[in-house]
């Protein structure tokens, strides 16, 4: 009598098991590959900015100056000011409008940004 019980509680507890198994999703195989990598670090972020003034009278601003920081870019706008986001780091800075000169600075942008002042360009 013992053991018919024993054998009927070993299938109550088989019952039991895989009927609360049926409602889980299944587990993905095992295909060797390391789970997803962590996302990397956020980037922090810098800004650039300043004001572009005609260099022969630094009272006359200069709109539409195109003004790169490695792969970022802005324009000055109609007061001659300009500011980008970037990641905080080394840049060349170029400002370029047709008809002035061409100006690079090297600069390093921390996360309190850098304020370039007034630039300016000279007629070519």
């Amino acid at each position: 009598m013992g053991a018919l019980l024993l054998v009927g509680l070993a299938i109550l507890v088989v019952v039991i098991f895989k009927s609360k198994k049926k409602g889980l999703p299944p587990e993905p195989p095992d295909d060797g590959l390391d789970p997803e990598p962590p996302l990397p670090p956020p980037v922090e972020i810098g800004k650039i900015y300043g004001k572009v003034v005609e260099g022969g009278d630094m009272s006359i601003p200069i709109p539409d100056v195109l003004v790169t920081a490695g792969s970022y870019d802005t324009f000055t706008d109609i007061n001659g000011d300009f500011e980008m986001q970037v990641p905080i780091g080394d840049y060349a800075i170029i400002l370029f409008k047709e008809g002035y000169g061409r100006v690079r600075w090297q600069r390093r942008v921390p996360s309190s940004g850098y304020h370039m002042g007034l630039l300016r360009l000279y007629l070519v």
